[in-house]
């Protein structure tokens, strides 16, 4: 470890789109013990409106480069989730920050990334339904679709329903963790899409995997290449709707490479595998 920890802001340079690929290239590099930050963006194209919102300049940058206008709307859309191309052209909607490579990583070996931390940065999250998606899009009484934005106050860290108390809907407490995390996956798959988990991670949507968390990605490539996303400020055991509260988030990760035949405290483990993603916390 150098010592010294790694800060990567989102920008359209920084973060991919809807999809993971051994191809992207790092935006930062990090020595195997560093502690990298993430900031992330979250947000639904054309879905927040910019005059009533405090949208981040970062996501209003990612949307005008990647679907055309600053508010994420495409040209040619019927309405905001009636688009002639899904997902702004991506292969799927959520936005990781990364990759970020690590020295030493090499295939076979296995990356320990270590959830430090867990933060919203902006004051609104966002849920969604849509029809015939979820269990709520098949039930009569949800079958308009919508996007409700949702306060957040992040001193409090607590969110509050837009319904339910005459105070003005009820409050709740926030427990984040990001949906998203993982490595590129192996280049043979080329990009696929961020709304399937597999291999190397990807869409997890795990609410366990919060801070104080480690999870273990195989690594498929040189440099492992670890992105983080698709933060959610609350969710229960699964997106029931198909989406959590969807905020931008701030987290801390430090990544350890554990080399192929040796257990963590560097001695040898005899070869034995340690494939694919676990989860430990």
């Amino acid at each position: 470890a150098s010592g010294a920890d790694v800060v990567v802001r989102p920008s359209p340079e920084t973060v991919h789109f809807g999809g993971w690929s051994a191809r992207y290239p790092a935006v930062a590099t990090v020595n195997s013990g560093d502690v990298v930050h993430l900031w992330t963006v979250s947000g639904e194209p054309g879905g927040i409106p910019l005059d009533a919102w405090n949208v981040p300049r970062e996501l209003r940058s990612i949307w005008a480069k990647r679907c055309g206008a600053e508010d994420g709307t495409q040209p040619g859309c019927l309405d905001k989730t009636h688009c002639p191309v899904p997902h702004c052209g991506a292969p799927g909607p959520h936005v990781m920050t990364g990759p970020v490579a690590v020295h030493g990583a090499e295939p076979g070996d296995v990356l320990k990334v270590e959830i430090l931390s867990a933060d919203p940065w902006v004051d609104w999250g966002w849920n969604a339904i849509r029809r015939g998606k979820g269990a709520l899009g098949h039930l009569p009484e949800f079958d308009e679709p919508g996007t409700i934005v949702i306060p957040i106050d992040v001193a409090k860290r607590t969110a509050r329903m837009p319904w339910g108390d005459a105070k003005g809907g009820v409050e709740f407490p926030l427990n984040c963790f990001f949906g998203q995390m993982g490595v590129a996956p192996a280049p043979n798959l080329g990009e696929i899409t961020s709304i399937r988990p597999g291999p190397h991670g990807g869409n997890l949507d795990n609410k366990d995997l919060a801070p104080g968390s480690v999870v273990y990605f195989k690594v498929n490539v040189p440099g492992a290449m670890f992105s983080a996303g698709d933060g959610h400020g609350a969710q229960g055991d699964g997106e029931f709707c198909v989406t959590a509260l969807e905020t931008s988030m701030h987290g801390r990760f430090r990544l350890t490479v554990l080399k192929a035949g040796a257990d963590e405290g560097g001695a040898d483990r005899g070869g034995a595998d340690r494939g694919g993603a676990d989860r430990g916390g």
